[in-house]
């Protein structure tokens, strides 16, 4: 699936993340929050007029990785190719911008049926495009500690949504 949110263009990378007896490969909020902060600082903390994602792919076992997505070439927007079994994409706004998804972010969403997280200095905002509502999930910058998501996934039951 190709996704032209006005937000990435993906970039070969997995999350570093941990294998289980099975081979399976599982992340968790350390490793998340990790690749969160590496976007951050890609998009110098917000003040540039680029956007830098993470995309979580779902794994067969009930597990997640997280894949970083970096384009410095977009202005205010990033393309992403999604690999298949992606259920979240997380993604920087500018600053200056509005802090929840955009009309063509929550598009995309509805479209893809993917949940779209956007990242502020501001905080975190969810759109669920099952219920179509967008919600804040974090304040100011919470959301670069990864007690934090842990935290929202374990209120989720585990699961992205």
């Amino acid at each position: 699936q190709t996704c032209a949110l006005p937000i990435l263009v993906l970039m070969a990378g997995v999350a570093a993340a941990v294998a289980d007896t099975d081979g399976q490969v599982k992340a968790d909020g350390a490793s998340l929050a990790g690749h969160l902060r590496r976007a951050w600082m890609a998009v110098d903390r917000g003040h540039a007029n680029r956007e830098a994602a993470v995309v979580i792919v779902a794994g067969a076992d009930g597990g997640w990785r997280a894949v970083p997505a970096f384009d410095d070439a977009g202005f205010q927007s990033i393309r992403l190719e999604l690999p298949p079994g992606t259920v979240a994409i997380l993604h920087t706004h500018p600053n200056h911008t509005g802090g929840e998804p955009s009309i063509a972010d929550r598009r995309n969403s509805d479209a893809l049926g993917v949940v779209n997280y956007t990242l502020t200095d501001r905080g975190v905002w969810r759109y669920d495009p099952r219920k179509r509502r967008t919600e804040r999930v974090m304040y100011k910058l919470s959301w670069l500690e990864a007690a934090n998501w842990e935290k929202l996934l374990a209120g989720e039951g585990g699961a992205w949504r």
